[in-house]
């Protein structure tokens, strides 16, 4: 189980990293300065929303399910996704992991070990911009081919295709928010699936799933 988290957090920190700015190990001033001009500002539709997801990851013949809720509100200034993980022992879903986008700053930590990281964020967490996505910036990076649309949810979306080292990823987006991924290696054959089943549109999100707790020990990058 802590395997396939710590699998989990890797694909959605690489999303966050390299479909953002990819600057976490820049300068900050650098990173804002370059991404004022690269990342437009952008802002939801909507206020703010409460979507589900289920994931799916296979590798080495091994399968491991989740589910994933991201929150967010105030058009998207505030964002927070929870991870939840099904113990094969006793069949209970417990919450493994979160990722919150505030004030700047982007907090990934374990709730089994109450340990994370403390990143900058720059202008891709301003105004709404989803925190798991930039497509242009996976342009400047990938190759990247846009595909027909595609329905998810019953929401009309844009579906994208990028090739990166390490294989191809399907992203599949409705104003600005990712609702479903598909992610395959050809070389360790492992694949990654993610897609949204629920969305709850305009409706209010306790901020207390913005917190930080206290007792977590982070690392700043």
């Amino acid at each position: 189980m802590k395997f396939f988290l710590s699998v989990l957090v890797v694909l959605f920190l690489f999303v966050n990293l390299h479909c953002g700015n990819g600057s976490a190990n820049k300068d900050p001033k650098d990173a804002v300065s370059q991404d004022s001009i690269i990342v437009p500002v952008k802002k939801y539709d909507l206020k703010s929303s409460i979507i589900s997801y289920t994931n799916v990851m296979k590798t080495a013949g091994m399968e491991a399910k989740s589910r994933q809720v991201l929150y967010f509100t105030d058009s998207g200034k505030l964002q927070c996704r929870e991870i939840f993980m099904t113990n094969p022992a006793n069949g209970k879903e417990v919450l493994t992991a979160s990722i919150i986008a505030k004030e700047g700053y982007v907090y990934t930590y374990s709730t089994m070990t109450m340990t994370g990281t403390k990143t900058k964020s720059s202008t891709r967490f301003i105004a709404g911009t989803d925190m798991f996505q930039d497509i242009d910036k996976m342009k400047q990076m990938y190759k990247f081919v846009e595909l027909a649309n595609d329905t998810v949810c019953g929401k009309q979306c844009k579906v994208t295709l990028v090739t990166l080292p390490s294989g191809n990823a399907k992203i599949t987006t409705w104003n600005e928010v990712v609702l479903s991924t598909s992610f395959f290696d050809p070389k360790t054959k492992m694949s990654a699936d993610m897609k949204a089943f629920k969305i709850e549109e305009n409706v209010e999100v306790p901020l207390s799933k913005f917190e930080i707790p206290a007792d977590v020990k982070f690392v700043i990058r």
